[in-house]
């Protein structure tokens, strides 16, 4: 390997040695260069352009600069160990790793590695030169250096880490900051002793689902079941809809009503728990699969000890009028405080972008809602008017009058019903059309694969919108759909899986009838509905995301 790229070498050996810091002391006399940095076999540097970064942050007048360090844990998870302040690092002492270390040569020069300390010989190093060093000689650069592997050596020998840590400081340290490092020195040797008896347990994913009902709580169930990490999931008790089988029931609140006395006594016990397992190393990493009102306080939770957080927005901010009086605020809230943010739709990020900047924010396309193990072979044209079917909340921007107002402009030829199947948030519908159906309540899984079935064409008449779980319940049919052309809708389906019309009255009459005279139009949109079905696995969704969750610890990585 090191005969392969010889000619970018100024020099290399390649011999026995008695470990890594021996190694190191007979590289230093070969050194040329300004500034002087180690990486050992098993750490990489985050990025290829790492040092590139780096090489534009260090100081002239030289001394010690010192970046941060990914750590790789045991379940693959990536955590960013920021280092200290420079201040803190003199006074207080704590290591730097050396991976993510950059001596200038003169700071170096005379020295060697003592080798006596084993695998704590670089803490040895960084503390002779805290003491010896003019304050303004020691920098931090706010930069990820390298990926450290928590199973190195360094981690595999703590105990006998602390013990030369000690000898490091009595020898080293006089008076006042001798007597500060002992004390802190107690307290980490019993924070080890602490870790070591629950070294066995492997930390793990918070998932907190706490959605009653709707499409969140199937898309957690969906996501989660099919995450391969070890993690921990906790849903509602309140939960109307089928959750992971291994998820424990926590009490939150049914209703608006409740929300206040639950905040005020069920959401401070829950944080205490969860502080608790943060403090114990339980969990790795946090994930909010939808939005909820608690996920503001539970985030910051997370932050406060730096813990990872990711969360998903299905829909983006609420339009004003909708949702909750604080739904807004606490939407916001939880978006800028997440360490990642992963959107259904690149309308939905676009949006929240332009309230936070921060590139952090990844596309994962909604699966397929097959409720009810609604997956349908593709449909023949039923020679006969259509049956019209919208399903979902029934609120003003859903466009409902607009749909009511093109049926009535349709012979029974074209059009035979419409029902109207969801909750209203107060919308009046005429209901002296007899041609009309409502069902103006929540609906389970199994009703509504079961009016899927029985109904051709699923209308989705949006004002607005931003993506739409009911289309992937219509893909999961392959019911040919009539959409208009509005928010994130034109992501999700293409003019082959679904027939675009403007939002008025007079375009969706005119788009029905095309559905219901053109045949073989009807049947190809089926037919590439069930392609598309094919297509959008929960599986590949899953697999995205887990891998997100996986890399939440190192800020400015892309997904791989």
């Amino acid at each position: 390997m090191l005969r392969r790229f010889e000619d970018g070498l100024a020099w290399w050996v390649s011999e026995e040695d008695g470990g890594v810091f021996e190694a190191m002391n007979k590289a230093l006399p070969h050194a040329t260069g300004d500034w002087i940095h180690f990486l050992n076999a098993g750490d990489t540097y985050v990025r290829p352009t790492t040092l590139e970064e780096v090489a534009t942050l260090l100081p002239k007048e030289g001394g010690i600069a010192f970046g941060d360090v990914l750590l790789r844990q045991r379940n693959s998870f990536v955590k960013r160990w920021r280092q200290p302040p420079a201040l803190l690092w003199r006074s207080l002492f704590r290591n730097v790793c050396h991976q993510a270390a950059f001596y200038s040569r003169p700071a170096l020069a005379g020295k060697t590695f003592d080798t006596h300390y084993g695998s704590s010989a670089d803490a040895d190093m960084n503390l002779r030169l805290a003491m010896e060093l003019e304050h303004n000689s020691i920098h931090r650069i706010d930069v990820p250096v390298a990926i450290y592997e928590e199973e190195g050596l360094s981690f595999r020998e703590g105990w006998t880490v602390l013990e030369d840590r000690g000898r490091q400081i009595r020898r080293r340290m006089k008076g006042w900051r001798r007597a500060l490092n002992l004390v802190n020195l107690a307290r980490q040797r019993l924070k080890y002793r602490m870790r070591t008896r629950r070294r066995e347990r492997i930390p793990k994913l918070l998932v907190l689902s706490l959605r009653r009902r709707g499409g969140g709580v199937v898309y957690a169930r969906q996501i989660v079941e099919r995450f391969k990490l070890p993690k921990e999931v906790f849903v509602s008790t309140f939960a109307e809809e089928k959750v992971p089988s291994d998820a424990q029931p926590v009490p939150t609140y049914g209703g608006l009503a409740g929300f206040i006395p639950a905040t005020a006594t069920r959401l401070p016990l829950l944080l205490g728990r969860f502080a608790l397992g943060l403090t114990s190393g339980r969990y790795a990493a946090l994930y909010l699969p939808s939005f909820h009102a608690w996920n503001p306080a539970f985030i910051a939770l997370f932050r406060l000890f730096g813990t990872p957080t990711i969360v998903t927005e299905h829909d983006g901010l609420p339009l004003p009028g909708e949702g909750w009086p604080f739904e807004g605020l606490a939407r916001r809230l939880s978006l800028r405080m997440a360490s990642r943010r992963i959107f259904l739709s690149e309308f939905v990020r676009d949006q929240v972008l332009r309230i936070d900047q921060r590139d952090s924010t990844f596309v994962v396309p909604l699966g397929v809602l097959a409720h009810g193990g609604l997956e349908e072979p593709a449909r023949k044209h039923p020679g006969r008017g259509l049956r019209v079917l919208f399903v979902g909340r029934v609120t003003a921007r859903k466009g409902v009058d607009l749909l009511v107002d093109a049926m009535r402009k349709l012979s029974y030829k074209v059009v035979e019903g419409l029902t109207i199947a969801g909750e209203s948030d107060g919308l009046s519908i005429p209901s002296t059309d007899p041609w009309i159906r409502q069902i103006p309540r929540w609906l389970d899984d199994d009703e509504i694969a079961e009016l899927i079935r029985n109904h051709d064409v699923l209308a989705l008449p949006y004002l607005q919108a931003s993506q739409s779980g009911v289309a992937t319940i219509g893909i999961a049919g392959a019911m040919p759909m009539i959409c208009t052309r509005v928010g994130g809708l034109q992501e999700q389906l293409t003019a082959n899986e679904a027939f675009f019309v403007d939002s008025t009255s007079e375009a969706i009459a005119v788009g029905l009838r095309e559905l219901s005279e053109n045949v073989e139009r009807y049947q190809t949109m089926s037919r590439s509905l069930v392609a598309k079905r094919d297509r959008l696995s929960w599986d590949e969704t899953a697999r995205r995301i887990e891998k997100i969750v996986t890399w939440v610890g190192s800020p400015g990585f892309e997904e791989r």
